[in-house]
This record gives C-alpha cells, structure tokens and sequence, in this order.
C-alpha cells in the first residue's frame, strides 16, 4: 500500500512538473530559432526567404505602400504555464520586417519585449 502512494504521488506532482520543463525547453528553442534566424534577414530578401528562416508571421500590417511581419516568442510558452499563472507578459524575443512594394526586405527590428 505504501508503495502504490509513492508511486501515486510521484506520478501525480512529476508528470506536470515534467510538462512545465518540457514547455519551458519549447518556448526557450522558439525564442533561440528567433533570434538566430533573425540575424540572417538581411535588406532585399524575399518574403519567401524570410519565411523560409523565420516562418509564418503572428501577424501582417500594412502602411501606404509598406507592409510589416511580426513575430513573438510569447505565444510559445505553453498552455499549463498559462493556466497556472507562471506566463509573463514582458522579456520575449520580437521581431519585425517590414517590406516594399516589391516584397523585399527593408529594414528589421529585433529585441526582447
């Protein structure tokens, strides 16, 4: 009986735990693959070569002839961090680029939130 409580008791606080860490290991490669690809877009590249390193854009804006990508580290904290309040809102990798009427790469900006 003593041996089917431990077990009960690790399985019950060890398997959340382990799906934090493994949330936190997520979100850490999503911000690191961020900043990495970020740091190769470079002025005149195609949306399609920014895609390629990045990915889908978080969201599309557009400005007279401009339209801007942008992308967030903070969607990738994983859902039991929301859910037990530990997510914040602030210290995420962005990044921004914004494109002419050509589709090309005019400038980036990159940072944490």
């Amino acid at each position: 009986m003593k041996k089917v409580l431990i077990v009960s008791l690790v399985t019950v606080l060890g398997l959340p735990i382990a799906e934090l860490a493994r949330e936190e290991i997520s979100y850490l490669m999503v911000s690191r693959a961020m900043k990495n690809a970020a740091a190769h877009i470079k002025p005149d590249m195609t949306k399609d070569e920014v895609r390629d390193l990045v990915g889908q854009p978080h969201s599309t804006k557009y400005a007279d002839e401009a339209e801007f990508w942008y992308w967030s580290s903070e969607p990738h904290q994983g859902k039991l961090w929301s859910l037990l309040g530990l997510a914040w809102v602030k210290g995420h990798q962005s990044l921004s680029v914004e494109f002419d009427s050509r589709d090309r790469v005019v400038q980036t900006w990159r940072g944490v939130n």
